[in-house]
C-alpha cells in the first residue's frame, strides 16, 4: 500500500511538471482596417505595436471621427496578444468570403519579430471564431482607450 501512495503521488507531481509553459508574445505589430458596408458599419484603421502605442484612423460611423494616438492598457494589449496565439493566425486562411452582399472587409495583419507577416482579408465576416473573438476585442478598444486627438 505505501508502494501505492508513493507511485501515485510521484504521478500526481510529475504531471504538474508538464503543465505547458505560457506563450511568449512574438508580436510586432497588429493592423486592422474595417472597411465600408451597405449601411453604417464603423469605417476605421487601427494599428497597435507590441509596445502598446496605438494610432486610431476612425473615418465613418464610429463615435468619434479624425486620426486618434494612445498607449493601449497592458490587459487590453495582453489579451489581443493572447487571443492572437490562441487562434494559431499563422495557420488560419488568407481569405474568407460571405455568400452574401453589401457588408463590410476587416483587414487583419499581424507582423512577427522574426519577419514574418499574416494577412487576412474577411468579407462579411465568414471567418472562424477565434478571428471574431480578435475583431470584437480591437471595436472595443476604440471605446475603452484615452485616445487623444491628432
Amino acid at each position: 500500500m505505501k508502494l501505492f501512495n508513493l507511485i501515485a503521488l510521484l504521478l500526481l507531481l510529475g504531471s504538474c511538471a508538464l503543465k505547458k509553459p505560457e506563450e511568449k508574445n512574438n508580436i510586432q505589430k497588429v493592423q486592422f482596417s474595417a472597411g465600408a458596408c451597405f449601411g453604417t458599419c464603423p469605417i476605421f484603421d487601427m494599428v497597435i505595436q507590441e509596445n502598446g502605442n496605438a494610432e486610431f484612423d476612425a473615418k465613418n460611423f464610429n463615435d468619434v471621427e479624425g486620426k486618434f494616438k494612445t498607449v493601449i492598457q497592458q490587459p487590453q494589449l495582453d489579451s489581443l496578444f493572447k487571443l492572437i496565439n490562441q487562434a494559431k493566425i499563422t495557420s488560419l486562411k488568407d481569405h474568407y468570403d460571405a455568400e452574401i452582399t453589401c457588408q463590410p472587409t476587416y483587414d487583419l495583419v499581424v507582423v512577427f519579430k522574426d519577419g514574418k507577416t499574416k494577412h487576412i482579408s474577411d468579407y462579411g465576416p465568414s471567418g472562424p471564431d477565434e478571428l471574431g473573438k480578435i475583431y470584437s476585442l480591437l471595436f472595443s478598444l476604440r471605446e475603452t482607450q484615452d485616445w487623444q486627438k491628432q
